[in-house]
């Protein structure tokens, strides 16, 4: 679980993202990032809606996998970034590490 520091929690703030900020596809993630003060910590929000899978077991298992990734990665992104993170219908049945790479490749975008 990610700290709450580091979590975007509100749906002002998710909508905030949503509008404003720049969007970057990979094959199985959407990313939403927007840029703000720099003084603050980067937040972050995960997204997996019921198009993607109607088994929760499926939504949270990707959810397991980005809060991981962005643990071991928090440190390499700057301050002052919120994130969303979407997770797109075709990620439901790929394995943990192709999905882990592709947000890899998204990050490495930013």
């Amino acid at each position: 679980m990610l700290p709450r520091q580091h979590r975007l929690t509100s749906k002002k703030d998710f909508q905030e993202v949503f509008l404003k900020g720049k969007n970057i596809s990979g094959r199985f993630f959407n990313i939403v990032i927007l840029h703000s003060d720099s003084g603050k910590k980067s937040k972050f929000g995960i997204i997996v809606s019921n198009k993607v899978s109607k088994r929760a077991v499926l939504r949270n298992r990707i959810k397991r996998v980005v809060r991981s990734f962005i643990q071991d990665h928090i440190l390499e992104l700057e301050n002052g970034i919120n994130i969303l993170v979407v997770a797109r219908n075709n990620s439901s049945f790929q394995e943990n590490t192709v999905l882990a790479e592709d947000l890899k490749s998204c990050f490495d975008r930013l």
